[in-house]
């Protein structure tokens, strides 16, 4: 564990290394395969950071969404307009439910985010849409929890 927090920066850097690897729900390991939870996890474990462990997973129906619960153990909510080497949590099919994490970005001066899903196949860095912007629900710095694993 870390004695103190990464910046933003490394952990863009981190997340950066994570782009191609593979679409698998439930992954959670770079060049291997990893979903959007996986991606959020294993940047942190990357970093130092404990990670609740077993870390809570998600399902495909709207009271099966643990994300934001998930979240609130490991990472610290902040306000404000997202900033590159933060984390987003957005809707995706259920609106108002926490399903889809991505890593903000930053390329030319605009937002980007890194993130995975089955519709993509692999992790990747795009630029932050209407689409996803409309569906951000909370933005999240990593941060050091009380029991680590």
């Amino acid at each position: 564990m870390n004695s103190q927090t990464p910046s933003r920066a490394d952990v863009l850097a981190e997340a950066r290394r994570w782009v191609g690897t593979p679409y698998h729900d439930q992954g959670r390991m770079r060049s291997a395969s990893c979903d959007c939870i996986g991606l959020v996890r294993g940047v942190a474990d990357a970093l130092g950071f404990a990670v609740p462990d077993p870390f809570p997973v998600y399902g495909r129906l709207p009271h099966d969404m643990l994300a934001e619960g998930a979240a609130d153990r490991f990472m610290a909510r902040v306000g404000g307009r997202p900033m590159p080497g933060q984390i987003g949590l957005f809707w995706w099919r259920h609106r108002g439910n926490g399903q889809h994490f991505a890593i903000f970005g930053e390329h030319g001066g605009r937002l980007t985010m890194i993130h995975a899903y089955a519709g993509l196949k692999r992790v990747t860095e795009a630029g932050l849409n209407d689409f996803w912007r409309a569906r951000l629900l909370r933005v999240y710095d990593y941060r050091e929890i009380a029991n680590a694993h």
